[in-house]
């Protein structure tokens, strides 16, 4: 089990996030949510850095959830972020950003049938976090064992298809200052020959 050291993140950080919830997610901004960050760093049994959080079994470079009723009496914040710090030093200023935006994008705050925010007990807005859009397993192995018939293709397939098309809307909506996104093509696995 590795050894974890957490850190606080410093302000330059917490304005950051400010930044992106102002732009990305008004309905966090509006309604005062607070969101701790916390660094994370894992050391083997070597003290060799190794990955500090994990995610069905995968590495991940942050994590968000909300806190509890009992925990928001003793703590200032709705929601907590750990965030692997080794993996966070690697990341483009834009990477980061877009860190803090997939993570916030787990965060909603709750409302009634009216559009109304429901508010806890203590008077804070009554948060939830909701799943992926996109969410990926599966095994290059059965790819190239199956080709486009695997499941793991398929989705593949389908996850790049619904990126390209929120790409395009991106750039009709933003003409050339769209920012420019990676091009990234499913992999190219021939299926496994067919024996007679």
């Amino acid at each position: 089990m590795p050894k974890k050291t957490y850190t606080e993140a410093p302000q330059v950080e917490y304005n950051r996030l400010a930044r992106i919830m102002e732009q990305h997610h008004p309905g966090l901004a509006t309604n005062g949510i607070r969101v701790s960050i916390t660094l994370v760093k894992a050391f083997n049994s070597d003290d060799e850095p190794t990955t500090a959080l994990k995610f069905a079994g995968g590495t991940c470079y942050a994590q968000v959830k909300t806190v509890s009723r009992e925990r928001r009496l003793r703590i200032p914040f709705d929601a907590e972020m750990r965030v692997d710090s080794f993996l966070w030093d690697e990341l483009t200023e834009a990477g980061k950003d877009a860190l803090y935006d997939h993570e916030l994008t787990h965060l909603k705050v709750v409302t009634d049938v009216h559009g109304a925010v429901i508010m806890d007990d203590d008077r804070r807005p009554k948060l939830k976090t909701i799943p992926d859009d996109i969410v990926m397993t599966g095994f290059l192995s059965v790819i190239r064992h199956y080709g486009e018939q695997a499941l793991e293709y398929r989705s593949l397939q389908r996850s790049m298809e619904a990126a390209s098309q929120e790409l395009a809307a991106m750039v009709a909506a933003h003409g050339t200052e769209a920012p420019r996104a990676p091009r990234v093509r499913a992999p190219r696995v021939a299926p496994a020959p067919v024996s007679a």
